[in-house]
């Protein structure tokens, strides 16, 4: 029974993030020989699907692992079937058509955390935490993700760390919070770039030129897109070269450069059309139409319309429908069919209520139409009394005070929504803060806030002269605990240790995890010995933490090498020293506290 891809299809698998092109020129070339089995087939299928998943051919990519899951069953196989099934759901989602793959990741994710398989419960968060921003709920898509990135490996798998730091800001990006998004994708390219991944580091620029360029960056986003092109045109990534094209093509759309705009447009959907990508195709096919209208070209944006239409999908494409529905409404307008033009736009803003209520500048926006109407309506009416009836002054008086007081509690309701809109979106901000600095598992600072952090103290002990201290800390033989009693009791232990500190060490003490079973321990105003000795006691008290976990034979110890920063020390230099003690400990039968000799350098 399988629990990864067998030779040569675990290699071509793992290939896939830095030549994918050649993978599955290599794949394709392939005979499989008439006497193979059926998982072999199935292996072959799955890991020939996943190449061109990769270079975004939504329809094969769904052929062929429909293909591979017709030759394998879920009792015989079922690591090699729900990775297939995984393999299923993110070609659905590419092809937009989600609400067919929500049961394959949910199942999947449901049997890897039971039975205990690490890599296909990675990629079933990687899948889900793409479903849920697909769906717009970027809360969940968050949480997911956090928990992929704060277990994931750091190199030598299909999905690492750098994978899911990729994911979290495209659902920064996704959420407009393009500030946050910036340095998940910079942590990526260093990652991607360094191991000369040129694939996926395509994929990191493209969205990184669409971060910069969106906070004011132009330049700067400009030149990761002609990056993110040129790369792709390199490795013969033609989907990549659309896409790119595609958002370079938004970018002169914004600038009025629409000539250009039109060029890329075209390009980008001759190979969408080609590749079969539908979803993709839908939108280029709308900002062609925008193109259009801004060139008061209505019979060829109507053409366009028509065309996305007849493939749109409004169940499994709904914010593609919205986006659609506002072009077509300025088609109407501008045929001046006011009337219709109107009703859609209302129907738009009210799917956009029902479906993105946390997104307040579309409500603000449908408070002021219907402010406008109200206002509009009660001066017809004045009007229309006056001419008619010449009302005396006592009644106009009174229609007029009537039209204040409307005005009045318009806009006090007005005021009132905009200040529940500005509460909740301070609500919601704050929940993203909190995921962008804690360590899903754990709760403790992830990695990425504790090194921020110490750089911070450092600079200021260099300011005030004062003591400081850093300790590393290594879970000893935490991966003989993993695979003795299981991830889901590495977890535990991992948990327990976690509000273990949190309860022991000092207010003035901060803790983050920096990786799977290690820990950073910043100790402020504080001198050697006095770390040594709040350390040691940590230390010396873990065996309360092995009796609290009760399982027999199970004994938690830690190792701790701390290191006292000196004026000069980068943030770098003290983690390093305090890492190489860590590693004396290991060599001199841990469950120990040392501090680093200097003297030794």
């Amino acid at each position: 029974m399988l629990n990864a891809f067998e030779e040569p299809y675990q290699t071509y698998y793992l290939s896939l993030t830095s030549a994918p092109t050649k993978m599955l020129a290599q794949l394709e070339a392939m005979s499989i020989p008439d006497n193979a089995s059926n998982i072999q087939k199935a292996q072959y299928y799955g890991v020939l699907s996943q190449a061109y998943y990769t270079l975004i051919y939504p329809q094969k990519s769904l052929d062929f692992v429909q293909l591979a899951l017709t030759l394998v069953n879920e009792s015989d196989q079922p690591w090699l079937y729900h990775n297939l099934r995984l393999f299923e759901s993110l070609a659905f989602e590419l092809a937009g058509k989600m609400t067919q793959g929500v049961d394959g990741v949910k199942n999947a994710l449901q049997w890897a955390e039971t039975n205990d398989a690490t890599s296909t419960y990675l990629l079933a968060l990687y899948t889900q935490s793409i479903y849920h921003t697909s769906l717009e709920d970027y809360l969940s898509a968050l949480k997911t993700a956090q928990k992929g990135y704060s277990i994931a490996p750091i190199r030598n798998e299909a999905y690492k760390r750098a994978d899911f730091a990729i994911l979290l800001a495209q659902i920064y990006e996704a959420r407009k919070d393009y500030m946050l998004a910036i340095p998940y994708y910079e942590e990526a390219e260093i990652d991607f770039r360094a191991n000369n991944q040129l694939n996926t580091l395509s994929l990191i620029l493209y969205g990184l030129g669409r971060a910069n360029y969106s906070v004011g960056n132009i330049d700067l986003g400009k030149k990761d897109l002609e990056e993110s092109l040129a790369i792709s045109k390199e490795i013969n990534d033609v989907q990549g070269e659309a896409y790119t094209l595609l958002q370079l093509a938004n970018i002169n759309i914004k600038q009025e450069n629409f000539t250009l705009a039109k060029m890329q447009l075209l390009s980008a959907k001759d190979i969408f059309i080609k590749a079969n990508n539908r979803k993709v195709n839908i939108i280029t096919g709308s900002s062609l139409a925008t193109v259009a209208l801004q060139q008061q070209d209505t019979e060829l944006a109507e053409y366009y319309i028509q065309e996305v239409e007849k493939e749109l999908d409004r169940v499994d494409m709904p914010d593609i429908a919205l986006i659609f529905d506002e072009t077509r409404s300025t088609l109407l307008y501008q045929q001046e069919k006011y009337k219709e033009s109107y009703e859609l736009l209302k129907s738009v803003y009210n799917d956009y209520k029902r479906h993105r209520n946390q997104q307040s500048s579309d409500q603000l926006h449908q408070m002021r139409v219907d402010y406008d109407l109200k206002s509009q309506e009660l001066e017809n009416d004045i009007l229309t009394e006056q001419n008619l009836r010449q009302l005396n002054e006592i009644k106009g008086q009174r229609s007029r005070n009537v039209f204040l007081l409307v005005i009045a509690i318009l806009a006090v309701a007005f005021g009132v929504l905009m200040v529940i809109l500005i509460y909740r979106s301070m609500e919601h901000r704050r929940s993203l803060e909190i995921l962008a600095t804690t360590d899903e598992l754990t709760g403790l600072y992830n990695r990425r806030y504790i090194l921020a952090h110490l750089k911070k103290q450092i600079s200021q002990s260099e300011r005030y002269k004062s003591d400081l201290c850093v300790a590393m800390i290594d879970l000893d033989w935490f991966k003989q605990i993993n695979d003795r009693f299981g991830h889901l009791t590495g977890d535990k232990v991992l948990r327990l240790f976690s509000k273990y500190c949190l309860k022991n060490l000092r207010s003035s003490d901060v803790i983050g995890r920096i990786g799977g079973e290690e820990f950073l321990i910043i100790l402020p105003h504080t001198n050697s010995s006095d770390a040594y000795a709040v350390m040691d006691k940590v230390r010396s008290n873990m065996e309360n933490l092995t009796k609290e976990i009760n399982i027999s034979d199970l004994k938690v110890t830690i190792s701790i090498g701390l290191c006292k920063w000196v004026d000069g020390d980068l943030p770098e230099d003290v983690m390093l020293f305090a890492d190489k003690a860590l590693y004396q400990i290991k060599g001199s039968g841990r469950d120990q506290v040392l501090l680093w000799d200097r003297d030794k350098i």
